[in-house]
């Protein structure tokens, strides 16, 4: 299992571009799903964590 967690307040679309390449990497294994969160930080900003499964 791979689990990539990205927290970076200052720049969201970072973020974003960051998850969707992942999930788009992850998409051409049949045996990979992605478990994508957000969830709301202090002073505005929100986390983003992403967590990527591979089964053998």
């Amino acid at each position: 299992m791979r689990k990539l967690e990205i927290r970076n307040d200052d720049k969201p679309n970072v973020l974003l571009a960051a998850v969707a390449e992942m999930t788009r990497l992850c998409q051409r294994s049949p045996k990979c799903s992605t478990e994508v969160k957000v969830s709301p930080g202090s002073n505005r900003s929100a986390h983003i964590s992403s967590e990527m499964r591979v089964t053998s």
